[in-house]
């Protein structure tokens, strides 16, 4: 007759950590290609930047 939430939510598996893992390498890896321009004491992304990270026509 009760809700258990818990009961909701499956132990996650071995392969949903292991994609969970790769997906925290790759954002790790993809940090090292930025190149951060520095105006007025601010951070910036130049649109080339963005557009060569994601591989979109500059």
């Amino acid at each position: 007759m009760f809700h258990n939430p818990g009961s909701m939510f499956a132990r996650p598996s071995i392969i949903h950590i292991l994609c969970a893992l790769l997906l925290l390498a790759g954002t790790a890896w993809a940090d090292s290609a930025w190149k951060i321009v520095k105006i007025g004491g601010r951070e910036y992304l130049t649109v080339d930047n963005v557009a060569q990270f994601y591989g979109l026509p500059a």
